[in-house]
């Protein structure tokens, strides 16, 4: 490829002239190769080009065309731009970081893309561990996992939001190995433009976790019912969904398989630590 029409691919989008569509720079790679390496002209007019551009009525398409950057971009591209990352680079990496794998298990482009389009959505970075993902081998999708400070992210710039309060209960209880905790927390969600909040409790009970290696549960087990409260009541109150968090993520990933998804030794090495230096 010449300089001149690298520069000039680098700096614009390429539409593939049978479907109108922008092309992606990292999945349709092979595509933008096959346009590239000869231009021929097509009689038929394109109607998805003439939406984007009236004039090309009165043109022959070019297989080939390519837009100003300030039209349409392809998700991977602008999600890097977001982030100030090459796409390839970006693909790499969160497929190395953004996913909890298990037995050398490779993430598929369109897994990828699927975490993409939910990154989008919700406006969370991966890079800040905002959002991850289990990859869904048995149906080829994923299972998108939002941590604390993604829900609170969420929270905050939606714009039906205003405060969150909460309530425990008087009678503390203790389920095997947990800390004592309130039997139950109450989230209490206002809404801007709405006299009255949105209520959610959730129960000890139901949302506890009996996990056979350390985790949160057992040692902060009133942090842990209060983010389930929080999740399960922002869900409600916002209308989220399509996105859980890991409690959920993993029962649903177990049920799927069979399987119970092992923590790394990592995270049991980081959790000893914690614990350590909590007594």
């Amino acid at each position: 490829m010449s300089d001149e029409k690298k520069t000039m691919t680098e700096n614009r989008d390429i539409v593939d002239p049978d479907t109108g569509e922008i092309l992606d720079d990292i999945f349709d790679a092979k595509r933008i190769e096959e346009i590239e390496s000869g231009v021929k002209t097509s009689e038929k007019i394109s109607e998805p080009l003439k939406a984007i551009d009236p004039v090309v009525e009165d043109k022959k398409i070019i297989e080939g065309v390519v837009l100003p950057a300030s039209q349409k971009k392809g998700l991977v591209t602008a999600m890097a731009s977001r982030w100030s990352v090459a796409p390839e680079k970006l693909m790499n990496t969160l497929k190395q970081t953004a996913f909890k794998q298990k037995d050398g298990v490779v993430v598929s482009d369109p897994q990828m893309m699927a975490l993409l389009i939910v990154c989008n959505e919700y406006d969370l970075n991966p890079f800040l561990k905002q959002i991850y993902a289990f990859p869904d081998n048995k149906s080829g999708g994923i299972v998108p996992i939002v941590g604390i400070d993604g829900w609170c992210a969420i929270a905050s710039r939606h714009p039906l939001y205003d405060s969150v309060e909460f309530k425990f209960s008087e009678k503390m209880i203790k389920i095997k190995d947990s800390k004592e905790c309130p039997e139950w927390c109450e989230a209490y969600v206002y809404r801007k433009g709405s006299e009255r909040p949105i209520v959610v409790r959730e129960y000890l009970d139901e949302v506890y976790r009996e996990l056979s290696y350390s985790n949160p549960w057992k040692t902060h087990t009133k942090r842990m019912l209060r983010h389930k409260t929080y999740i399960q009541a922002l869900r409600i109150a916002l209308g989220l969904t399509g996105i859980y968090d890991e409690d959920e993520a993993e029962r649903i990933v177990s049920v799927e398989t069979n399987q119970t998804i092992p923590v790394s030794r990592g995270e049991q090495m980081t959790e000893k630590l914690r614990e350590r230096k909590v007594a």
